[in-house]
């Protein structure tokens, strides 16, 4: 086991205290101490403890840190914890710092970190708040979830205004309710935030950023609030999929949060995800998709959010999907409403294999090298009231056996056809306004196969102003432009 040296700042007692009904206050430096056992109430109060074994709050124990620097001499991982036993309570504040016995240079990311890590588990029916103090170098990798980082497995837990930087997983939350996770900076960890196995918890003004791996991880929970937070700059790691990544998780809300810049996928709906609400979010320059919605990811809502120039990252030689701002594959009945999706590299959005029954809606896709991609089987699907324009190719572009319906839409100045339908793809488009399209308004490519475009204005009274392939019905047309569509802002 590696021996560690730690600097000593002057002499000190063990403990300068007293006992007060049963209430022990400490304070002046505290070095070396050994394994330490708490059963009663305990408060620290500006001090410096060197822990030489492991700290443990018992049954009726009650430890309370008030501006301590609490130093785990570890020599080597998980040589010692601190743990909060069920019937326990720990409260840590006023700008504490738990962390290991080394002075550490915070300018190396948390994955080149080779300091030895402790573990800091708070057990089921035990009490918890840490407010306005710090944590770090915690946890370390393991299929121990417990020794992973700050592990808790209490309800309503409380921690609000902290900087937890450089550990392993900067929280994990597992099996937990009624937890408040407020205005803390988590970053610089190997991971950010996890929640697993959890319902009805809030995080609210978080910076989650600049984590190695997935930021904020929401993996089998259920109806949790994540509101006002950053989440960006996460997903550096090659086995990572997104900066915020929803695993087989229902009726969660994601709301005014920015999340951008992520090395790969901004947001990813992943698995069983049913009924989740994305709105009024701010996704952009990720490396991958914006959002993407897979494997049986259903009835899910984007709403309101603005999903902008997320690009390509390196070179990928993959049987995966191609990575658009917006991908849904395998989703059914998800719906993309008032939302604004513009100069992404790629589609606006794809819509790709067995995704049925998309609604997209009052939705403005300008700039994108296709505007909506509609593919592989995806059918019954409906676009309506949105502003499809300014596309480096085709506005709706539908292929292999794929079908939907296109009303009160505006396709114009795209750069290739505004509406373009090909093998084997059902297509009914009405009281659309296209114009000033480079190629076709509406083009169709399948001699067995007839587009419906009928009731449309195509920028004349007399007839198409731009051009109609073979096999497009478009008789009768509109004498004047559509009613007006509705445009997010």
């Amino acid at each position: 086991m590696a021996d560690k040296n730690i600097r000593k700042q002057g002499a000190g007692s063990l403990i300068a205290g007293f006992l007060l009904g049963g209430l022990a206050l400490a304070w002046n430096n505290v070095f070396d101490a050994s394994s330490w056992e708490i059963s009663d109430t305990l408060m620290l109060k500006d001090t410096t403890i060197v822990m030489n074994g492991d700290l443990t709050v018992h049954p009726g124990g009650r430890l309370t840190l008030d501006h301590v620097t609490l130093k785990m001499n570890v020599g080597e991982d998980g040589q010692y914890r601190i743990e909060v036993d069920s019937g326990a309570a720990m409260y840590i504040g006023n700008g504490s710092v738990i962390t290991d016995g080394n002075e550490d240079d915070d300018s190396l990311p948390a994955s080149s970190m080779s300091n030895a890590r402790f573990c800091f588990v708070v057990k089921r029916w035990a009490r918890f708040e840490m407010r306005d103090s710090e944590l770090h170098e915690c946890g370390y990798s393991s299929d121990e979830l417990s020794y992973r980082g700050l592990y808790i497995e209490a309800d309503n837990p409380v921690i609000e205004g902290n900087r937890i930087t450089h550990n392993f997983q900067g929280i994990f939350l597992h099996s937990v309710s009624g937890a408040r996770l407020v205005d803390n900076r988590v970053d610089s960890n190997s991971r950010g935030v996890c929640l697993k196995d959890c319902r009805h918890d809030t995080l609210i003004s978080n910076s989650i950023s600049y984590n190695y791996g997935t930021g904020l991880m929401i993996d089998e929970s259920d109806s949790n609030l994540i509101q006002d937070c950053v989440v960006e700059g996460n997903s550096r790691a090659p086995d990572e999929c997104g900066s915020l990544y929803l695993w087989d998780a229902d009726y969660n809300r994601i709301t005014n949060c920015t999340i951008n810049r992520s090395f790969r996928r901004g947001l990813l709906v992943f698995g069983r995800c049913l009924h989740n609400t994305i709105k009024a979010n701010t996704i952009k320059g990720n490396g991958w998709e914006g959002v993407f919605l897979a494997d049986s990811a259903c009835h899910n809502v984007i709403e309101a959010c603005v999903i902008e120039d997320n690009v390509l990252g390196g070179v990928n030689i993959a049987t995966s999907p191609a990575r658009e701002a917006i991908l849904v594959h395998y989703g059914h009945c998800n719906t993309i409403k008032n939302c604004i999706i513009g100069n992404n590299h790629s589609v606006g959005i794809r819509l790709g294999h067995l995704s049925d029954s998309t609604v997209i809606e009052g939705t403005r896709i300008v700039g994108n090298r296709y505007g909506i991609l509609i593919d592989s089987t995806s059918t019954g699907n409906r676009i309506t009231g949105s502003d499809i324009a300014e596309s480096a190719v085709h506005g709706v572009y539908i292929i292999r056996n794929s079908s939907a319906t296109i009303e009160d839409c505006n396709l114009s100045s795209n750069g290739g056809d505004g509406i373009r339908s090909e093998e084997g793809s059902s297509l009914i488009a009405a009281y659309n306004n296209i114009t000033n399209n480079r190629g076709y308004g509406v083009c169709n490519t399948d001699s067995t196969m007839t587009v419906d475009a009928r009731h449309n204005w195509w920028g004349s009274a007399t007839g198409p102003g731009d051009g109609v392939s073979e096999r497009v019905l478009y008789r009768p047309w509109l004498r004047e432009p559509a009613g007006e569509v509705y445009q997010a802002e």
